[in-house]
C-alpha cells in the first residue's frame, strides 16, 4: 500500500480517477489517501478500511488480527479489474488462424516464474510464446500463444516465484504501433515471514519496513545506481512483487 500511495502522490486527481476505474476497493483506498492528505483521516484508517473490505470478501484468505496472508493474494484482489484487461489466443504462424483460449485476464498482476530472466523478458514472453502442444487444425502449422491487452492498464505488477529473476527498471510494449512505457515504482520483498519494500519515486529509491519504522522510509540511492540483480534482493529477502506504472 505504501507503493500505491507513492504512485497516487505523483498526481492525486489523475490517480484517484485511475484507481476508481479499477474497482471499488481501489476507489476506497484512493479516497482514504485523499482524506489523509487533507487531514480528515489517518493513513492507518485508510489502510484498515481496505483490510475490512478484503476480510468481508474472503474472511478465510484475509483474516482479522495478526495472522499472515500472501501479499500476492492481496495484490490480486486489490488490482482486480471489473473489466477484461487482456485475452489469451492461439495464433498460427503459417495461416494466421486464431482461437481464443478463454483465459481472459481481469487483474493487473502477471505471474512470472521463468528462471534467469528479467521482468521485461517475462512481459515480452507473454505477448508471444511458442505453443508446442498441438498443430494448427487449418494448415498443420506451428502455433504461438499470444496475449493482447483489451484495455491497457495504468499499473502492472509482476508476482515473482523464482529468485533468479532480475528486476527491470522499465518495461515497454507496442500497442497499435505506439510504444507504451511503464516505469518501476516499487518492489516488495519476502523472507523470514516478513515483507519489506523499496519505493521508487522521482528517480530515488527508498527502503520501507513498516514493522520497524512505521511510516518512515530510508533513502538508499538513485535508481540509476542499482543493477537489476541488486533490485531483486534486499537485506537477505527476495523480490516477490514488482510494481510498474505509466507516468
Amino acid at each position: 500500500m505504501t507503493i500505491l500511495l507513492s504512485i497516487w502522490s505523483q498526481d492525486p486527481a489523475e490517480w484517484k480517477r485511475r484507481f476508481k476505474n479499477m474497482n471499488r476497493t481501489m476507489n476506497v483506498l484512493a479516497t482514504g489517501f485523499h482524506k489523509a492528505n487533507e487531514g480528515q483521516m489517518t493513513l492507518e484508517v485508510a489502510r484498515n478500511n481496505v483490510r475490512r473490505l478484503l476480510h468481508q470478501r474472503n474472511p478465510t484468505l484475509f483474516p482479522n488480527g495478526q495472522v499472515g496472508t500472501a501479499v500476492s493474494e492481496m495484490s490480486e484482489q486489490l488490482l482486480r479489474s471489473d473489466n477484461i484487461i487482456a485475452s489469451n489466443w492461439i495464433h498460427c504462424v503459417g495461416c494466421g488462424h486464431e482461437d481464443n483460449l478463454n483465459r481472459d485476464l481481469q487483474t493487473c498482476v502477471l505471474q512470472c516464474s521463468d528462471q534467469n530472466v528479467t521482468t521485461s523478458a517475462c512481459l515480452q514472453k507473454r505477448f508471444q510464446e511458442h505453443y508446442p502442444r498441438r498443430k494448427c487444425e487449418q494448415c498443420d502449422g506451428a502455433l504461438n500463444k499470444v496475449m493482447r491487452f483489451d484495455v491497457i492498464p495504468k499499473v502492472l505488477v509482476f508476482s515473482i516465484s523464482e529468485p533468479s529473476i532480475q528486476v527491470s527498471k522499465k518495461i515497454s510494449f507496442r500497442d497499435d504501433g505506439s510504444l507504451v512505457v511503464f516505469g518501476l515504482k516499487g518492489v516488495v520483498y519476502y523472507g523470514d515471514f516478513h515483507y519489506t519494500a523499496r519505493i521508487c519515486t522521482g528517480g530515488s529509491v527508498w527502503f520501507h519496513d513498516g514493522m520497524v519504522s512505521g511510516r518512515k522510509c530510508t533513502y538508499e540511492k538513485r535508481l540509476t545506481e542499482f543493477t537489476g540483480s541488486e533490485l531483486s534482493t534486499c537485506n537477505g529477502k527476495s523480490a516477490t512483487l514488482v510494481f510498474y506504472a505509466q507516468n
